[in-house]
Parts: C-alpha cells; structure tokens; sequence
C-alpha cells in the first residue's frame, strides 16, 4: 500500500495526501521530514514554489484542497494539545515509576501536537521482558482507581517487550508513528529502539533520529512498592503469571471482539503475545493505508490526465 514516488514533485504530494488523511496541512519543513526520498530542504522549498499550483497553501502551510478549512482545524487542535501537554507529561512520568515500565513515550495525536477534540492521550511503552502484562495490569489498576477509567487522559495503546522491540508491521503508517514518538524516558532504551527499527527510512529518509527529546527526563526514579513488587515477581513465578495474564487477555479479546475473529486483520489488531501488546479495535492502521492508497491514485490518475 505504499506508494514509490519517482521525483520530488510525486513525493510531496504522496505526503500531502498522507496528512491529508487527518486533514493535516503541513509545513515546508514537515514535508521534508515526512518526504519518502532523500532531498536536502532547499529542493523541497523550491519544488513548493516551482508547482504552486499544484497545492494550496496559506501563511507557509501546505494542502491538497480546503486549506483555509484544514489549517483553522489543525491550530484549534494545536492549542487544545498545548492546554493538555502538562497532563500527558505528568501521567507519563507516573506510567515510568510504575512496576517494569522501561520506557514511555507520548505517540498517536498528541506527538503530533493535533490532538482532536474527541480524542485522548497515547502512550508507547517498551516494558521489561517476560512481565509486559504485569506491566499493562498494573497501568489498568492504576486508570481504573486513580483516573476513573479515563482513556481521555491515559489511553496505553501499544507495549513491546524490552528484549524484542522491532515493530512487525513496516509501512508508512508505523514509520510516521515512529518518528513522532516523544520520548520521557530512559533515552538509552529508547536510542536502542530506534535502532532496531532502522527500516523507517526506507519510508521517511529524513526522520532518522528526529524525535522530539526535549522531555526527557532522566531523574525518574520507580515508587518503592514498585521496585518491591519487581524485585518478588522477576523470577519463574512472575514469569509465570505474565503468561496467565497473557492467556486470560488472549481469551478474552476473542469473545469481546468476535465479529472480528474472521477478519484478515484480528491479530494486526488485537496483537497480544509475550513481546507486545496491542488493541486497537478501530483497525485504525489499516483505514489510515487504504484512504492514502485512493488519494494518491485519484492523484496520479489527475497528474496522467495532464
């Protein structure tokens, strides 16, 4: 589903319609970072100018249509992350402190800084190996009793295991997810990550390393209780429950999620083995590539129509 650009001027509209999924008009710096060719700024800047007709654009921003519309949308956004980019921080820093958490990273619509007006705040989290459910059903304690349930302000959308962290899926859905990642902490885990997801610039040749790391923060220490409970649970015990756990969500996944079981996607969906969690039961990724498929093919077929 990914589209191979052949020049630059392919390879900004192939992003633009990407973005153009989440009506996300972008910036001439944007483009450059999310361009699927290796080209320095000043080419993509000048290919900018040199096919304005080919874009709408409006104070330095960028759109395939309705700019005026979208880039209204995205500021209203921009200014409803900032009002809650301290509450992201904030339960990002409890999430690290929390038993056998490794790593936290803000990711989805928030690292993005467009976060909607229905939507809710993502993590990523890299947990240690053999207890990433331990991990996850201690977090769920912690929403259930502290946050009242809230996915608003605490939605844990994706844990991998410390000893396995390359992303299966390789698309330019998971590479832009990748690179927009806002790490909190742990940023030797987190470079180590980077690493073994390499694969993203062969989608995003210019969003290698280029996470915002301005939060980082590396005085985070875990809760005493939490440090006990890892202390008694990281044995053949505790690995033990971590695979019970794993069986009991695997199980009941099936059952809540049933109408899905025939679906091609299931287990892109409903990922749950002892190196990642994942439920996302909107098949987000999925929809996200097919609706930039039929936008860069409505394209091609204008631009051949010429």
């Amino acid at each position: 589903m990914n589209f191979a650009p052949k020049n630059i001027h392919q390879a900004i509209l192939s992003t633009l319609a990407y973005f153009d999924v989440f009506d996300y008009p972008m910036k001439s710096q944007e483009i450059h970072k999310f361009l699927g060719i290796p080209v320095n700024i000043n080419e993509v800047e000048e290919a900018l100018q040199r096919h304005e007709n080919s874009w709408p654009n409006s104070n330095g921003y960028f759109a395939l249509s309705d700019i005026n519309t979208k880039l209204e949308k995205r500021l209203a956004d921009e200014k409803r992350s900032t009002a809650l980019f301290g509450m992201a921080l904030k339960n990002g820093k409890i999430i690290q402190k929390m038993p056998f958490t490794r790593c936290v990273c803000i990711s989805g619509s928030m690292s993005k800084y467009v976060l909607q007006e229905d939507g809710d705040i993502d993590y990523f989290i890299i947990a240690k190996s053999h207890s990433i459910w331990l991990c996850k059903a201690f977090l769920k304690l912690y929403k259930k009793f502290f946050l009242k349930n809230s996915r608003e302000y605490f939605c844990i959308n994706y844990i991998v295991s410390d000893e396995k962290m390359c992303i299966q899926e390789q698309n330019i859905f998971t590479s832009t997810e990748i690179a927009t990642l806002i790490p909190l902490s742990n940023e030797k885990l987190f470079n180590t990550f980077l690493d073994q997801n390499q694969w993203i610039t062969q989608y995003l040749p210019q969003a290698k390393n280029s996470n915002n790391r301005t939060y980082l923060d590396k005085q985070i220490s875990k809760y005493p209780w939490a440090n006990s409970l890892e202390w008694m649970l990281d044995n053949k015990l505790g690995h033990q429950l971590d695979q019970y756990l794993n069986a009991i969500v695997k199980r009941r996944n099936k059952k809540k999620y049933n109408k899905y079981l025939s679906s091609k996607h299931f287990e892109l969906m409903f990922r749950s083995n002892k190196d990642q969690v994942k439920v996302h039961n909107s098949n987000h990724q999925t929809h996200i590539l097919e609706s930039h498929k039929a936008k860069v093919e409505r394209l091609q077929l204008a631009e051949n129509g010429k």
